[in-house]
Formats: C-alpha cells, structure tokens, sequence
C-alpha cells in the first residue's frame, strides 16, 4: 500500500483538529499548485541553449576565452561550435590532461553544459 503525502497528512491533521469530517472534503476543493507553462523562463526549465545567433556567437566566445585561459592556450586551432545539439570543442592539444582541462572549462561556462569534447590528443 502506498504511504500517504506530506500535504495528506497535513490534511488530516487539520480535519481531526477541527472536527471536520473526512467525507465533508471534496477531492474537486484540493488542487495542487500549479505554475502556467508561460510564467517558466527557458532558462530556468535547463535548456540554456542561446535562442539567437547573436547568442550563441556570444557563447561560443565565452567558452573559447574559458577553455584558452585554462589550457594557458594549450589547445591548437580551437574552434566552439554552437549547434541544437549543445556545444562541440574541436581541435588539437599535447595531452589528455589538457583536453579535460578544456572541457571542464567549456562547462563551467554558463550554457555549455551539454557539450561534445571532439579535441585530438596528438
């Protein structure tokens, strides 16, 4: 048997506190909360993918100063491409240390989470 909900058992103690009987309550009068689907931002459901080309330019720039800047511009001919598919690191580095390092910085960027580390060890 499924054990009740919080907000079931918060019910019943408020009907036993004031007498109420259980049968009195109608289901239909107990609605949960709800939140209209226009009042959620996109960002906030987790996509964080740009909505403009603008953006993802803005993003891809963002997540190339992050990777340079932690890799001390170790990963050559770096290039970040922003597709429907998240975000794809491509290039070449001395080390898979350095390519983890990339790709740790990529996802620390906001957005860039949903990443393809596609960067040669050679």
């Amino acid at each position: 048997m499924e054990e009740p909900s919080v907000e079931t058992e918060k019910l019943s103690k408020i009907i036993e506190s004031e007498a109420i009987e259980p049968e009195a309550i109608e289901p239909e009068a107990i609605e949960p909360e709800t939140i209209e689907p226009e009042a959620i931002e996109p960002e906030a459901i987790g996509s964080g993918m740009p909505e403009t080309l603008a953006e993802a330019e803005e993003l891809a720039a963002s997540i190339q100063r992050a990777v340079d800047q932690e890799t001390g511009h170790g990963v050559r001919g770096l290039c970040v491409e922003i597709n429907g598919d998240g975000v794809l690191l491509r290039g070449r580095c001395r080390t898979y240390y350095c390519k983890q390092l990339a790709q740790h910085a990529a996802m620390a960027v906001p957005g860039g989470s949903r990443l393809t580390n596609s960067i040669e060890v050679s």
